[in-house]
């Protein structure tokens, strides 16, 4: 433990290496994955890098720095996911090592920054929103990159131009991941609560202001360019953009009041952080920790009030409420005693990681797997949870506190760097081809899809596809059509008479478990229809 205080920097990034650079190849492909990854391609085989396409149609959603930054590292093999993924992990270890110096700036307590940035590392949806949706992941970081330095502009009482220039960049590089998400979701929530608890000079105000202004010129400039450049199509996305925030995915005002369970394993310290300063408002005069309580609710309060609500939009409420769980715990240690809510409250949360450790034994229960590699994995992963169990206990009765808080960090890199590689053993197993099998019998033809076709399907096809219409077939001796199952009775209706299916490939996308509800199972299966014309 005396190493992981003395170079925490170090520590982070161990801790980055294990949690988010392990099997980055192994989960199949989200949604939010491809269309990012789409665009990045299309960049490096079009030279689409302004007017952004996906599957050749103009996409201007979402701003294009994520993919710029994913070109970086994507050489010749455009299809490779590991390559792909590799820059949201990048950018998630230099988020944490962001937060962390946010956390010393404000508080100037080494142990105390260290302890808060491993939590916000091991948060649940942390971990998760980079392989969900990337540019969530881009946003926030520069943003927090951003605020780091405006902490310092604030802080100093002589103005310096490098904290100007560095504040300015990161919230440009925010606008530039994805609009004015960062902005509204962690930048004013931020200036709200560090005015209330730190104050800001007038001096700083017109700092900020000028910050502000200066990131939004070059912030605002790739949609500035667009908007000149294809100006029809940009407003119509706008447009539709604008309407989803009132009247997609609309959930009621309290849906976020569970945020705390997006932190996964610290749900219960992280509760407990928000719930003291209330129960002991003597807390609340502590300017330090006034402040994160006030930032995580300014920020449940704005996101609460915008009628789209997903779990993903949650993650800028991670940072305050991983520097309130810090304090928590920090007042644990300090004090060296709990009080009857935070003694029974621990005691469960330690009995729900024991738990944990327990449950590794019925895993072969759940994967019907005998081969010698599976094997292997599950005596590790056992003997690890074993090892983990053994710590708690002993630390539990010792009483030792900080080896009991630094459990949940080794259960989040046991779960990332040994159990995730589990997923492995559970990968569907069927008689129908995967899409890269498809994607090798298209060669140069042209292919349709009927109807919708989802972004993943793009990705594996490793090809553009063309929305299937009568009108547009009669130029071609042959051509792929791509059909689900679900719609393939339509297609052949509409089919023209003087066309004739050559061959019909078969294929699954559902590689991680069958579904019992046929209709569900059947948006899985695609067919790849050859057709040619009589």
């Amino acid at each position: 433990m005396k190493f992981i205080f003395k170079y925490p920097v170090i520590s982070i990034i161990l801790f980055s290496l294990l949690s988010y650079f392990s099997h980055l190849a192994l989960l199949p492909i989200s949604i939010m994955e491809a269309r990012n990854f789409l665009v990045a391609r299309e960049m490096l085989t079009d030279g689409n890098w302004l007017l952004t396409t996906m599957n050749g149609i103009p996409r201007y959603e979402k701003p294009p720095l994520p993919a710029w930054f994913s070109t970086l590292f994507v050489s010749e093999d455009t299809q490779s996911l590991f390559w792909f993924r590799l820059p949201t992990s990048i950018i998630s270890s230099i988020g944490l090592i962001v937060f962390y110096f946010i956390v010393k700036c404000l508080s100037n307590k080494k142990e105390l920054s260290l302890i808060a940035t491993l939590i916000l590392g091991s948060s649940f949806y942390y971990i998760v929103i980079q392989f969900e949706a990337p540019s969530d992941m881009y946003t926030h970081v520069f943003m927090a990159f951003g605020i780091l330095f405006l902490i310092r502009l604030f802080k100093n009482s002589k103005y310096t131009f490098q904290d100007f220039i560095l504040a300015s960049f990161g919230i440009s590089a925010s606008i530039l991941s994805k609009g004015p998400i960062g902005i509204y979701a962690l930048l004013i929530p931020f200036i709200l609560a560090y005015t209330i608890s730190f104050k800001i000079s007038k001096k700083n105000v017109f700092l900020f202001i000028g910050v502000i202004a200066f990131s939004t010129l070059v912030g605002g400039s790739w949609f500035a360019y667009v908007r000149w450049a294809d100006p029809d199509v940009f407003i119509e996305i706008v447009s539709k953009e604008s309407e989803n925030w009132t009247n997609y995915n609309v959930k009621p005002f309290y849906f976020y009041w569970n945020f705390f369970l997006q932190t996964g394993i610290w749900s219960i310290p992280a509760l407990l952080g928000i719930l003291l300063p209330i129960l002991k408002k003597r807390l609340l005069k502590d300017k330090i920790y006034l402040f994160p309580f006030l930032w995580t609710i300014f920020t449940l309060v704005l996101l609460s009030i915008v009628p789209e609500k997903k779990p993903r939009y949650l993650m800028p409420i991670l940072f305050p409420l991983a520097i309130s769980t810090a304090f928590f715990i920090k007042q644990l240690w300090t004090e060296n005693k709990a009080y009857f809510l935070e003694k029974y409250a621990m005691i469960v949360h330690f009995l729900l990681i024991s738990c944990f450790c327990i449950s590794t034994a019925f895993v072969p229960f759940f994967i019907k797997n005998s081969s010698t590699s599976f094997i292997f994995w599950y005596i590790i992963l056992l003997l690890a949870c074993i090892c983990l169990g053994y710590f708690i206990f002993y630390n539990y009765k010792k009483q030792n506190l900080t080896n009991l808080i630094f459990s949940n960090v080794l259960v989040i890199l046991i779960a990332t760097s040994i159990g995730k590689y589990g997923l492995s053993y559970i990968l569907n197993e069927s008689n129908y081809l995967s899409v890269e099998d498809a994607s090798n019998l298209v060669e140069n033809k042209k292919i349709f899809h009927f109807d919708e076709i989802r972004p993943e399907v793009i990705w594996e096809l490793n090809s553009k596809t063309i929305e299937f219409s009568t009108d547009k077939i009669d130029d071609y001796v042959n051509f792929f059509v791509l059909v689900n199952e679900n719609q393939y009775a339509n297609f052949l209706d509409i089919l023209p008479e003087n066309f004739k299916i050559e061959e019909d490939y078969v294929f699954e996308r559902n590689y991680i478990l069958n579904r019992r509800n046929i209709r569900k199972q059947n948006e899985f299966l695609f067919h790849l229809y050859l057709i040619s014309k009589n």
